[in-house]
């Protein structure tokens, strides 16, 4: 998170030194397999509180999209309510198999992270080798995605963390160049991959690529399920 709110102007030299210190202490208490820490969170909210205080009402950065400023991200994505309430609908519910004593659907319901917690930041860097390390006629093809407003899940933080993987393609992905992807004659992202390992940045997004770019994610999705190389690729 430093890294990018660096690269956008969001914080200064001194605050992205006390912040990557900060980094180090939590990486530590991971280490430890401490997963659930407050120092760890404030990761994120130190930047949304830098952000805050350089602007009048109480706005601060959106964690989810960079572009935008608001009093509190509890409210994103926009219109959740409305689908909130369509998936609570009891015709609904039972379209989809829910009985009537199943919770309420949320768009981001805490049961399920509470029953998760004691995992947090324990990460799925196992799973993710094993899987780009399968026999090669089993082999799965990996593609990660961030909108490139997105701060909590930036396209920084995930590029760094696939370059330190250590699998058989490695070297191959390190040295593979970003590429323009193309949409309609327009660049509407930038590709980068090796072997069976992709990693795209969208442009003019922030956390929901398919609600800010409805047709660059569909193109996205039928672009990998066919195997097909994105449009640029050489």
């Amino acid at each position: 998170v430093s890294r990018i709110a660096k690269m956008l102007g969001i914080i200064s030299d001194a605050q992205l030194q006390s912040l990557q210190a900060k980094e180090k202490q939590c990486q530590r208490k991971l280490e430890s397999r401490v997963y659930v820490s407050k120092l760890c969170w404030d990761l994120l909210d130190d930047v949304i509180k830098i952000s805050r205080a350089r602007t009048t009402g109480g706005l601060g950065l959106n964690q989810y999209d960079t572009r935008d400023n608001v009093k509190s991200s509890r409210f994103f994505p926009p219109g959740h309510e409305h689908v909130e309430a369509y998936m609570n609908q009891p015709d609904v519910r039972a379209a989809v198999h829910v009985d009537r004593e199943s919770p309420r659907f949320k768009e981001c319901a805490d049961p399920p992270y509470d029953a998760l917690q004691h995992q947090d930041g324990l990460g799925v860097v196992p799973s993710i080798t094993r899987l780009l390390d399968g026999p090669a006629d089993k082999r799965v093809r990996l593609l990660f995605y961030n909108g490139q407003s997105d701060l909590i899940c930036n396209h920084v933080g995930v590029e760094r963390a696939l370059l330190n993987l250590n699998f058989q393609g490695k070297a191959a992905f390190h040295d593979a160049k970003a590429r323009p992807w193309l949409k309609n004659g327009h660049v509407v992202g930038y590709h980068r991959s090796a072997n069976n390992l992709g990693l795209l940045a969208v442009k003019d997004s922030g956390h929901m690529v398919p609600m800010d770019q409805p047709e660059a994610a569909l193109n996205m999705i039928a672009t990998f399920l066919d195997d097909a190389p994105f449009a640029g690729d050489a």
